[in-house]
């Protein structure tokens, strides 16, 4: 008969409870959850799963209504394709900000001819306003 202590759960820490599981001893109180699968493995899954169907789809295809073919494109462009999502850095948006208040300035003292000093008026606002942008 092999001791209790040298089982594979004593080795490894954990605890035999009345209800008939075990908890680890000296867990901490909240532990954290690890990074679970890897997003890129959990992808390849699901590709691999998704061509493995798509021959049964295809052959039943005539038999689907025209929202369900609608249904199946979509998701078979947005899992397929991906979905592009457009990153902007912060100094992208300052400087078009600064081009377009200059084109701004050019137009109202060359086009409509206002005096700098107005101009310089309407440019301190804009830059004050872009510092404290309202809310809502």
């Amino acid at each position: 008969m092999t001791d209790e202590s040298e089982t594979p759960d004593r080795k490894a820490g954990l605890v035999p409870q009345k209800h008939g599981w075990a908890i680890y001893q000296g867990a901490p109180a909240h532990p954290v959850a690890g990074p679970g699968r890897p997003l890129d493995e959990l992808r390849r899954m699901l590709r691999g799963f998704a061509w493995e169907k798509f021959p049964d789809l295809m052959a039943k295809w005539d038999k689907l209504t025209e929202d369900q073919q609608a249904k199946v494109l979509e998701i078979a462009l947005r899992y397929g394709l991906g979905t592009q999502t457009e990153a902007v850095a912060p100094e992208d948006i300052k400087a078009e900000a600064n081009r377009m208040l200059a084109e701004l300035c050019r137009i109202l003292m060359d086009e409509e001819h206002w005096p700098t000093a107005k101009v310089q008026r309407v440019v301190e606002r804009m830059v004050e306003a872009g510092q404290h942008p309202q809310e809502g």
